[in-house]
């Protein structure tokens, strides 16, 4: 009988090596091990994202420099333009350069439609 509890008792300490303590234990080392890991993984994440989040606001910069650039050059065409296409202006250069002239008023016909 004793011999048998002997070789019973050694069997489960072969099967199980590791005392309930010892178990526990190692199971709560992997535990933490694994949130660690996680841990890393996120801190991983937000730095990528943090990173990619500044790369696209210099861009954004960028893009609005270029929009402001654009729309003073526009406004300066517009105000070219209007210098450029007035009656006042057009009718000079006509004159001066074209040799143009306004008829005179019995030389002018209307016609109605």
């Amino acid at each position: 009988m004793i011999i048998e509890e002997t070789l019973s008792l050694t069997t489960m300490r072969e099967v199980n090596p590791l005392s309930p303590m010892q178990f526990l234990f190692s199971r709560q080392i992997f535990v933490v091990g694994c949130f660690l890991l996680l841990l890393l993984a996120t801190a991983s994440g937000v730095v990528y994202c943090k990173h990619l989040t500044r790369g696209l606001h210099v861009q954004l910069q960028n893009l609005q420099q270029s929009r402001d650039k654009l729309h003073i050059e526009w406004s300066q065409l517009l105000l070219e333009q209007g210098v450029l296409g007035a009656d006042v202006r057009v009718e000079k250069i006509a004159h001066e350069k074209l040799g143009m002239h306004l008829p005179a008023s019995e030389k002018v016909r209307v016609i109605h439609p």
